[in-house]
């Protein structure tokens, strides 16, 4: 019974890949995070997915993961995951497609690091303030 598991991480790596936007030079950029930062909400212990629509690399500690049209997570890393600005695309560890703080893991190449934070963005607030600068 273990096939379930290994088809749920296969899924959406491949989701991830195929709808993976584009990632950004090294480092990301401090008003990039500031603006998610203000759009995030408090932090949550999980996050359920469908289907992953694109990823966005702030930083080597932080990217972003939009599971639908108005759902967004901003999700921090343990370390920074070096491969981050560099590979095409990204795995997320999940079980059952739930994404859970300090048990599931972002994989990037062969680095592998801890999420341990998530928080829901609000689309809204985000869309005002990448139009407001």
């Amino acid at each position: 019974m273990r096939t379930l598991p290994a088809l749920s991480r296969l899924l959406a790596t491949l989701l991830l890949a195929a709808f993976a936007s584009t990632v950004l030079a090294a480092g990301g950029t401090g008003t990039q995070l500031a603006r998610y930062e203000a759009a995030a909400g408090d932090p949550v212990p999980h996050f359920r997915f469908f289907r992953v629509l694109d990823y966005s690399v702030v930083d080597g500690r932080t990217i972003t993961i939009r599971t639908g049209i108005r759902t967004a997570w901003l999700v921090q890393v343990d370390e920074p995951c070096d491969a981050l600005q560099w590979e095409p695309a990204l795995r997320l560890e999940s079980y059952a497609r739930l994404v859970t703080v300090n048990t599931s893991r972002v994989e990037v190449g062969r680095y592998s690091c801890r999420i341990t934070e998530i928080r829901p963005l609000d689309m809204d607030v985000l869309r005002d303030l990448t139009q407001s600068t």
